[in-house]
């Protein structure tokens, strides 16, 4: 969909400043407003049409074009801003006078407007964000055809007593066939992300934000061949300029992964081209996570500061609590009776998996089914009683429903887990059985529960 917006205009009149003067030529100076952001639509062209007259706008959203031919002109105006919404900006015909100074005000239209015209009433109604944009090819702007985008946010962070849940919120939408895509009906509470698929190529995810201007515009750039071809080359260092040492960098939602030298350098290889996300870890630095855009035509450079975490336990005092954790919430006593499997915090650091499904494909009994859009976690085929290959989850003891399939890739990150327990449904202890029974049980234990701000065992109210 293409929209058009006449901006307002408003043409002065004469002031003593402006009196005609000897040149055979015409002036025009205004503002450019954005109201979907608010301020000045900085580093816009405001062009006059047929004339060859042009000027940019500064920072005050402030311009002014000299030396045009006087006569009846369309004023227009270009910015990557408005490419992205498919908003074009443009006056009716304006009567520019020889020898006037002639002053506009011109601007976007506003963040409702704009949702308005992409969503439907009863899509707003659910929800007043919005996040449009194209999927176009990586080393052109040619339309990724049958591609999908989705957005996923965390809705929702609320307490019952003392427990915390985190609701997480997708929606799905085809990409035309021209490579634009509108998600509508989005909560605006949150900020969230996206990422477009095709077939089994993913994108990394893109940040979009519509928690404070309602709606938020993205170009994503899929690659139409899984070749793996790209690289990324960089550097890491700290505040202090210092390189960062054993730092890992690693491709989001792969296992494509390296970790940084003494000298603080890094290359990254073997990656697919178009919008991806790079995550940097290192213990004592907060986790930082940079959208790039990759081509398989040359390297990519990517220097990086990372900022010490504001408060970091020593390792021994972080150990001492983590166990101590573990031992309240019965983890180690299950451990000793030998039904189910266990991952220790340890175990799960010397498997090196990013996302929680790498996991799960290493426990017995479990297979991962790739899909568009992440990794599906699916009991092993013939298991007992849960032969349909659903599993259930309980996060610090809160249930997690993962819906889409693969969102529990998005809630729970592998660094972030001290204690991991699968069972059989036959084999799930009473106290750890989760709705439906006839599913396998996947019971994670987060950094959360040894810093107590989850619910332990003696206080849940189920």
């Amino acid at each position: 969909m293409r929209c058009t917006w006449f901006a307002i205009l408003f043409c002065a009149a004469p002031i003593a400043a402006q009196q005609p003067a000897a040149s055979p030529y015409a002036a025009l100076a205004g503002v450019v407003v954005d109201s979907i952001h608010g301020g000045a639509l900085t580093g816009a062209a405001v062009v006059v049409s047929g004339t060859e007259r042009s000027a940019i706008v500064d920072s005050t959203g402030r311009f002014r074009i000299d030396s045009i031919p006087p006569g009846d002109h369309e004023i227009g105006v270009f910015h990557p801003l408005l490419d992205s919404l498919s908003i074009s900006i443009g006056s009716k015909s304006v009567a520019l006078p020889a020898g006037i100074v002639t002053t506009v005000l011109m601007s976007t239209p506003s963040a409702p407007t704009v949702v308005a015209a992409y969503c439907s009433e009863e899509e707003r109604k659910r929800g007043m964000g919005a996040v449009v944009g194209h999927v176009l090819a990586v080393e052109s702007d040619d339309p990724v055809k049958d591609a999908t985008v989705r957005y996923t946010s965390l809705t929702a962070i609320y307490v019952s007593g003392r427990q915390l849940k985190r609701d997480v919120f997708t929606r799905e939408v085809k990409v035309k066939p021209t490579g634009d895509f509108a998600l509508c009906g989005l909560p605006i509470v949150t900020g969230g992300t996206v990422r477009a698929a095709r077939g089994d190529i993913t994108t990394g995810e893109m940040v979009a934000d519509v928690s404070k201007w309602l709606v938020a515009s993205v170009t994503l750039r899929l690659d139409t061949l899984k070749r793996g071809t790209a690289v990324v080359l960089g550097r890491i260092v700290d505040d202090k300029g210092k390189p960062v040492a054993h730092a890992d960098v690693s491709l989001a939602g792969s296992r494509l992964k390296t970790v940084t030298g003494d000298s603080g350098t890094f290359a990254l290889r073997d990656l697919p081209a178009g919008s991806q996300t790079i995550e940097v870890r290192k213990l004592g630095f907060g986790a930082t996570d940079t959208a790039l855009m990759l081509s398989s035509k040359s390297p990519v450079q990517f220097d990086m500061t990372l900022h010490t975490a504001p408060v970091t336990l020593s390792t021994v005092n972080v150990n001492a609590l983590r166990e101590a954790a573990l031992v309240r919430v019965g983890f180690e006593d299950r451990k000793k009776h030998g039904l189910g499997h266990y991952l220790t915090e340890e175990q799960v650091k010397n498997r090196g998996a990013v996302q929680l499904s790498d996991l799960m494909r290493m426990m017995p009994g479990f297979i991962v089914r790739q899909t568009r859009f992440g990794q599906v976690i699916l009991q092993g085929r013939g298991q007992s009683i849960s032969n349909r290959g659903c599993v259930a989850y309980l996060v610090d003891r809160v249930p997690f429903a993962d819906r889409p399939l693969g969102s529990i890739d998005t809630f729970v990150k592998p660094d972030d887990i001290i204690g991991l327990e699968v069972y059989d449904a036959a084999e799930a202890p009473a106290d750890l059985v989760v709705a439906p029974m006839s599913c396998a049980v996947v019971v994670i234990w987060t950094r959360a529960t040894s810093s107590g701000s989850r619910a332990s065992p003696e206080s849940d109210t189920d």
